[in-house]
């Protein structure tokens, strides 16, 4: 008795001092992620299968120096001096400045990161319930 199979067929075998070798061919892209979604895919080049193959690369100039951006989200309640409000950005959003912020700008210059800054919705540190559940910023840090 044959059965159909379930699942996808296996094609393009090639036979050879009887062993059986899949024929295929890998594509490599560059994958663009920002905040953590897909942005774009760049075409790279290409890995046909075999043990003596080699990557094909179409433009090494793209592959070379390339590093992902650390990205860091801050969360903050203010507090003077260290963190007070310093109004709002072209998109809305709140601008803080303070000895934190300067702290944060110099790591940032030794370390090369990018962040963005957040209050806490609530504006507090956080005080544990008697239920166990945070608020404040260590509500924010625990749910992340």
């Amino acid at each position: 008795v044959e059965e159909t199979p379930s699942y996808a067929q296996w094609t393009g075998l090639e036979e050879g001092n009887g062993h059986a070798f899949m024929h295929f061919r890998l594509q490599v892209d560059r994958v663009f992620i920002s905040n953590s979604q897909g942005t774009g895919v760049d075409d790279v080049g290409f890995w046909p299968s075999g043990l003596e193959e080699q990557i094909q690369v179409k433009d090494t100039g793209p592959l070379l120096n390339h590093s992902a951006i650390t990205f860091y989200r801050i969360v903050t309640v203010v507090q003077k001096p260290f963190i007070m409000y310093d109004g709002v950005d072209e998109k809305g959003k709140k601008k803080f400045k303070g000895y934190c912020i300067d702290l944060i700008n110099e790591i940032r210059n030794l370390s090369q990161f990018e962040y963005e800054i957040f209050e806490a919705p609530d504006k507090r540190f956080g005080n544990m319930d008697e239920n166990g559940r945070w608020d404040g910023m260590i509500k924010e840090l625990v749910d992340k």
